[in-house]
């Protein structure tokens, strides 16, 4: 419930300057050694595509375990990162950002959020965030290991969270924005 968008990596090398590719080598060096250690189809897949490794998940289910293990580290310092180069942005590379978010820049089209509960939906323009996507006053802070909010004014508007998108170590890195 709340998702606003989910953020693939290529947008948020552009608007965040993250640049985590040295971690996802070193992850899947160590999925692969680890895979290697294992005993018969399993260490033949160390040396296997990255999308075959992903695609066994289901059939091996210990290389979800391995990739949650050395996928993790890297969602934690991604975390870090992101919010040190979100606070260094200007008002204007903010604005931009959270922008991309709300999909306020898509063809100059208002957003229109649909809320669905089990007893109840709501749908509404949102006016609320229109004030906020001028970047003015925006601060990034840690929430846990793996996600962070965006801040107006010590409210909380966003809450993002690294992630893969398959929620294991082994597939297109993300981060996923939530309304609070």
């Amino acid at each position: 419930m709340g998702t606003q968008k989910n953020l693939g990596y290529r947008a948020l090398r552009e608007h965040l300057s993250l640049n985590i590719d040295k971690e996802i080598e070193k992850m899947w060096e160590k999925i692969r050694l680890n895979l290697g250690k294992k005993s018969g189809k399993l260490k033949l897949l160390a040396n296997a595509a990255r999308g075959i490794i992903k695609n066994k998940k289901r059939k091996y289910p210990v290389i979800k375990k391995i990739g949650k293990k050395y996928g993790h580290s890297v969602q934690v310092k991604s975390v870090k990162q992101s919010i040190k180069n979100f606070n260094n942005l200007g008002q204007e590379e903010k604005s931009a950002f959270v922008k991309l978010i709300f999909g306020l820049e898509e063809d100059k089209r208002r957003l229109l959020n649909t809320v669905t509960q089990k007893n109840k939906t709501s749908i509404y323009w949102n006016e609320v965030y229109n004030s906020i996507i001028s970047g003015k006053g925006l601060l990034a802070r840690k929430l846990k290991n793996v996600s962070y909010g965006i801040y107006s004014n010590n409210k909380l508007i966003l809450r993002l969270q690294a992630s893969f998108t398959n929620g294991i170590g082994i597939s297109a890195y993300c981060q996923r924005a939530f309304l609070p």
